[in-house]
């Protein structure tokens, strides 16, 4: 064997054994963890919403062979935000990939009953709460500020851990004494009015001015209270 292939079969075992020295082992736990923490990173904006993020314990029949490179988490751009297949790579001198099923919790604050509540009765700190709940039980549109409600009443029964909702309450509900307030850019004047509609915070309602007995269109701005802008 010439000199040249000696030196050749030499360096190329050198290379061989230095890549496998520095050639990293991960076990599962590692692979399962950077997978969360990518999910999780990917939610930069969740206002104040609480995100639970789990990884699936990976099969242990998977042999996780050492990578020479820092491992790569890559989640796909199209994806259910729910259900998230990570693909952990290694982009080393021996390449390989796995994914790695990750699920993910959104819980919203909502204001719920905190036990069941009769049609007709007023919402106040001792029947109503806010309580976290997954954005995945929610239908239709749950109210969010629990001020909000104060003041307001049932407009059915709400049954225990319900989350309510602009249909389950009128701030200002048929029949109710209101303040009728006209609000201009320079001035606003108030006085009684008498609704002969329901209606919660943003709703329109018609109102029976009890001054002049006419009928007026409003806005819901508060329990019992009712704006024209003029």
């Amino acid at each position: 064997m010439s000199k040249s292939k000696i030196l050749f079969t030499f360096l190329t075992l050198c290379y061989q054994l230095q890549s496998q020295a520095i050639a990293t082992s991960f076990d599962r736990d590692f692979i399962e963890g950077l997978a969360k923490r990518s999910v999780e990173d990917s939610f930069t904006d969740v206002s104040n919403r609480k995100v639970s993020v789990t990884a699936a314990k990976l099969d242990p029949r998977i042999v996780i062979k050492p990578c020479d490179q820092n491992l790569q988490a890559n989640i796909p751009d199209i994806h259910n935000s729910r259900n998230v297949n990570v693909k952990i790579t290694c982009e080393g001198s021996s390449p390989w990939n796995l994914y790695v099923p990750v699920k993910v919790t959104i819980d919203a604050p909502v204001v719920v009953a905190k036990y069941a509540i009769d049609r007709g009765s007023m919402l106040t700190p001792d029947n109503i709460q806010i309580a976290y709940v997954d954005e995945k039980r929610l239908r239709g549109e749950a109210i969010g500020d629990v001020n909000t409600l104060y003041g307001a009443k049932a407009k059915r029964n709400i049954v225990k851990g319900k989350a309510i909702s602009p249909n389950h309450v009128c701030s200002v509900c048929k029949g109710d004494n209101v303040t009728l307030i006209a609000l201009s850019s320079t001035f606003s004047i108030k006085t009684s009015g008498t609704s002969v509609s329901n209606g919660h915070v943003g709703d329109k309602v018609r109102v029976k001015n009890n001054r002049s007995g006419k009928l007026v269109t409003g806005r819901v701005s508060g329990v019992n209270k009712v704006t024209i802008n003029l």
